[in-house]
């Protein structure tokens, strides 16, 4: 996870080149959606500079299902459209990484096809994994997905 942060930390420096700032846009994708209801109880706690998870039963048993989510793109390449981002809760200006959320509001997307970068929200499907113990990844993982138009 350290590894990632610094690769994280670098892409919201370079974000500004494809996001378009609105002031005032810092309101949660979708308040109502269950999916994230249930995503963002995830409680974790911080040992050794590393987070620990603790699913519950409600969230283990989405693990290795097909989920829909609705979110904003965090990217992870300096690229346009990219197969590997984040999906967050939030929107770029208070998400995870630059805001007061924690990390149980941002997915790890693996697209099967490129997604163009947008600063509006996005729906994607996919197969989710719940990552524990793999420091490289995020909690969420969202496999073999595609953008639901």
């Amino acid at each position: 996870m350290k590894r990632l942060l610094i690769l994280i930390s670098f892409c919201l420096i370079t974000i500004n080149l494809f996001a378009q700032h609105q002031p005032g846009h810092n309101i949660p994708v979708d308040p109502s959606s269950e999916i994230w209801k249930k995503l963002r109880s995830l409680k974790y706690e911080e040992v050794n500079y590393t987070f620990l998870p603790k699913f519950s039963d409600e969230i283990k048993a989405l693990d290795g299902k097909i989920i829909t989510v609705k979110g904003f793109i965090i990217p992870m390449q300096e690229a346009s459209n990219t197969t590997y981002f984040m999906l967050s809760y939030y929107p770029y200006s208070n998400c995870y990484f630059c805001g007061g959320a924690g990390p149980e509001t941002i997915v790890e997307v693996k697209a099967s096809k490129a997604v163009i970068f947008t600063s509006k929200a996005i729906t994607v499907t996919g197969k989710l994994k719940l990552n524990k113990d793999d420091e490289e990844h995020l909690f969420y993982i969202l496999e073999n997905s595609s953008l639901v138009d």
